[in-house]
């Protein structure tokens, strides 16, 4: 079965920050396209030339990195690695090639206000979000809709507007690889309860433990 599947993989280093792994850094996410035809891509934006003046300034250019170029930079594999099939990739790659047109740098926020015509930088999260949201065909990402009533909740009247809340909570969701790893493993679990099955379908190396509890989902597997 698994031949026949275009696999969406999805590695995240966890950052010093994180409480959960053992990370490094500033965290990053990564996205790998295996197609069924053999069709590969790999989609990683790393800071370059990263310097205390350029962050300060905002004017910091970016790279794309291979697999191996992460890992060797990282010093490490991936604390979570997640292989979604429900994305399309046709979807993904033309999402991709336009930010590669038009951006203008890497920042550790990324875009969180969606503001291309303005602020054409990218984090890694926001990239890897982005392209996914082009890619999901069935639903898997978090709608904003739903994500705004928790961020309204104990705000300002002021700050409760559907706009204002639904760009609040990406902002949160985009900028950091931790919160985005969490993110992912409900995404998972959810494509596990639409398509049960993917519970035979295995990978190399996939993470495993997926719920709030720790439960490891390898025994329908």
């Amino acid at each position: 079965m698994q031949e026949f599947l275009d696999r969406t993989i999805v590695r995240v280093w966890a950052s010093r920050a994180n409480s959960e792994h053992d990370g490094k850094g500033v965290g990053h996410v990564s996205i790998e396209l295996l197609g069924a035809d053999n069709d590969n891509h790999y989609i990683s934006l790393f800071p370059k030339d990263l310097t205390a003046l350029r962050a300060i300034t905002h004017t910091i250019p970016n790279k794309f990195h291979t697999l191996e170029e992460d890992i060797r930079i990282e010093e490490r594999p991936p604390e979570i690695l997640l292989c979604f099939y429900s994305f399309n990739h046709d979807f993904i790659i033309e999402k991709f090639e336009s930010i590669k047109r038009n951006i203008t740098g890497w920042s550790v926020v990324g875009n969180p206000l969606k503001m291309e015509e303005f602020w054409r930088t990218e984090s890694c999260a926001s990239l890897a979000y982005k392209v996914l949201q082009a890619g999901d065909s069935r639903s898997l990402l978090p709608t904003l809709k739903d994500d705004s009533k928790q961020a309204a909740k104990g705000s300002p009247w002021l700050f409760r507007s559907p706009s204002y809340c639904s760009e609040l909570t990406l902002g949160a969701l985009v900028t950091s690889p931790d919160s985005f790893a969490k993110v992912l493993k409900q995404m998972k679990l959810d494509e596990l309860k639409k398509r049960p099955e993917l519970k035979d379908v295995q990978y190399e190396g996939e993470t495993t433990d997926l719920d709030s509890n720790n439960t490891a989902w390898c025994s329908v597997m």
